[in-house]
């Protein structure tokens, strides 16, 4: 091996094993793998690449770099370079597993953080550092499913990351067949975990397996999928397909419901279900479900008859097999208001109008607010002292649920009203 400020290239002689605390291979170096020459970087050592050329790092017929482990990394100053990079890797002396992928669009002078390495058939016993889950879809533990090796593929310090074509990974029939694993090696396709939103589920699983040259290759991957750790999994039992978010918010004498998945596989449809913290929950409504996507989508509830006091809400999600799935739990305090001294009349309304009675003539000025569900604004009067009837027109308000206030120096009323 030539190591020098005064050479351009580091050449690695045949049959060569290394132990790489530090390298740093100047700008514009050559790394130069020739006859099964060996780079094995252990003890959380980087390799560093400041050249940003596709040949930067070159294996010449045989050799390549061991990492097997996630902090044993190379280094490549990429930048804005469009090319088709190889990351030479490999798994002791005698198995080649590169990674290979093309870059475009990249903005800035950023940098790739490469590694990889082997787990046992229980992958969750050794995931990646900030990876919080490795369960599948009915919340079981999804090792079984999941290819036994990680990839990092960490684009930084870039201004706008860029996008990769033929993002290509190589595994071991091992890794697959090991006698716990229950993975048909022909459904094999790429996932990655969103660091971010810290779920795997907002990529759904992607790629073309290749069971003969043991490859399964992404045609194409924005930039705002390029997250750092990758894996291989099943696709009959992906990593999950979490919810990104969901609320349950009293909104006048309603409470309603809003949640957003991160991509959706097989999803058939969500069941609402209440609980008033005395009992089981039980159903109270159901929202169709997408089926399988991989951009997030939004839905919403309205419980029209909430419960006083405090209740409960959570979802259950069906998929077309039947298997189902439970969110968290949602906590709901609604205010105790009597609504038996304000009538809402016709309720539902088939056209713009609707009347609201107070069953005596008005003493004093009384404040009318009508909200829809998000808590905007669409009517605001004053009635006047002696009305018993006033009538409201929301001509210029889509159909709808609307929350109607009253409010005077005596008492305030809530109505739910539907157009």
């Amino acid at each position: 091996m030539i190591l020098s400020r005064f050479h351009s290239y580091l050449l690695l002689l045949t049959g060569l094993l290394l132990f790489i605390p530090v390298i740093n291979v100047l700008a514009q170096a050559r790394l130069i793998l020739n006859n099964g020459g060996i780079i094995n970087i252990t003890q959380g050592a980087i390799l560093v690449i400041d050249n940003p050329a596709a040949n930067a790092i070159t294996r010449n017929s045989s050799g390549h770099i061991i990492s097997e482990g996630e902090s044993n990394r190379i280094q490549w100053k990429i930048g804005t370079t469009a090319a088709s990079y190889t990351i030479p890797w490999g798994f002791s002396t005698t198995n080649y597993i590169p990674v290979s992928f093309t870059t475009a669009s990249a903005a800035g002078s950023g940098l790739f953080q490469f590694s990889t390495y082997r787990t046992p058939w229980n992958n969750s016993s050794q995931l990646p550092t900030g990876i919080a889950t490795f369960t599948n879809t009915s919340g079981a533990d999804n090792s079984a499913k999941v290819l036994d090796r990680f990839w990092q593929i960490n684009a930084q310090s870039y201004t706008t990351k860029p996008t990769l074509t033929n993002l290509l990974f190589t595994y071991i029939d091992v890794e697959h067949s090991v006698a716990s694993n229950t993975i048909t090696e022909s459904s094999l396709q790429a996932q990655r975990y969103n660091t971010t939103s810290n779920v795997w589920g907002d990529y759904a699983p992607s790629g073309t397996v290749n069971t003969t040259n043991n490859t399964v290759t992404v045609a194409s991957l924005t930039s705002a999928n390029l997250f750092a750790w990758w894996t291989l999994v099943d696709q009959a039992s992906p990593l999950p397909i979490d919810l990104l978010s969901f609320s349950a918010e009293p909104i006048g004498s309603i409470v309603k419901l809003d949640w957003t998945t991160a991509s959706e596989l097989n999803n058939n449809h969500f069941t609402i279900q209440r609980s008033s913290g005395e009992g089981d929950f039980a159903d109270i409504g159901e929202v169709k479900g997408t089926g399988s996507s991989s951009v997030s989508r939004q839905y919403s509830f309205s419980d029209l008859n909430a419960l006083s006091g405090r209740s409960y809400y959570r979802l259950k999600q069906t998929d077309f097999d039947g298997v189902t799935k439970f969110s968290d739990v949602r906590k709901v305090d609604m205010d105790e208001l009597s609504l038996t001294s304000l009538t809402v009349f016709p309720n539902p309304t088939t056209t713009n109008e609707f009347s609201l009675d107070f069953h005596e003539a008005l003493k004093n000025p009384t404040s009318v607010t009508v909200y829809d569900l998000l808590g905007k604004l669409v009517f605001n009067d004053i009635v006047n002292p002696g009305i018993t009837i006033y009538t409201i027109n929301l001509v210029n308000s889509p159909a709808g649920v609307y929350v109607v206030k009253t409010l005077n120096t005596q008492a305030s009323f809530q109505q739910v009203v539907l157009k």
